[in-house]
Parts: C-alpha cells; sequence; structure tokens
C-alpha cells in the first residue's frame, strides 16, 4: 500500500505503535527492507498457543508499505524468520498501477 503524500516511514511506524502497542512493535529488516515486526500470541481453535507475525516493510522506490502477515508456533519464530527472509530476498516484485 502506497505511504499516504505527507506521511514518512516514521509517521507510520508512530501510527503503528500507538495503533498496537509499542510493546508489540519492533524495528527490523528482513529480505534487504527495512521496516517494524509486530508479534501477537493467539490460541488456535484446539487451544494452542500460536505466534501471529506482521511484517510492514518499507520499499522506498516506490513509496510503500508491504505488509506480510504468517503465523507459526512459539518455538518456530526463527525458523520462519528464515523462511520469510528467503521469501521476500527472492520475490518477483510487480510495479503497481494506479
Amino acid at each position: 500500500m502506497p505511504l499516504e503524500i505527507d506521511q514518512t516511514e516514521e509517521n507510520f511506524i508512530s501510527t503503528v505503535s500507538e495503533s498496537l502497542g509499542s510493546d508489540l512493535v519492533e524495528r527490523t529488516t528482513i529480505g534487504g527492507f527495512e521496516g517494524v515486526r509486530v508479534i501477537e500470541d493467539g490460541i488456535d481453535e484446539e487451544g494452542e498457543p500460536f505466534l501471529w507475525v506482521r511484517w510492514m516493510i518499507f520499499d522506498r522506490e516506490y513509496d510503500d508499505v508491504h505488509i506480510l502477515a504468517a503465523s507459526a508456533a512459539p518455538g518456530d519464530l526463527e525458523a520462519l524468520e528464515t523462511e520469510v527472509d528467503q521469501l521476500v530476498q527472492n520475490a518477483s516484485w510487480i510495479a503497481a498501477r494506479f
């Protein structure tokens, strides 16, 4: 999604932090993009815990924010991040036309 005309990355991060809680929002780099990561705890339908992970990464070339989301078992966060990092590094990006 495009950043709004007068919105900076810092404004975006502040808005996300205020909305979700600053304790959940962490700056990160994944796949060569800088952004933020949000990790929330959840419980699935069988009562098992899981992590809901979202990355909001900045595409500075197009002034966009890409949002990636995935879930993982609590002990699998590192493996998930490795897979998402590889996915983003090897992705074929298509410029949006508005």
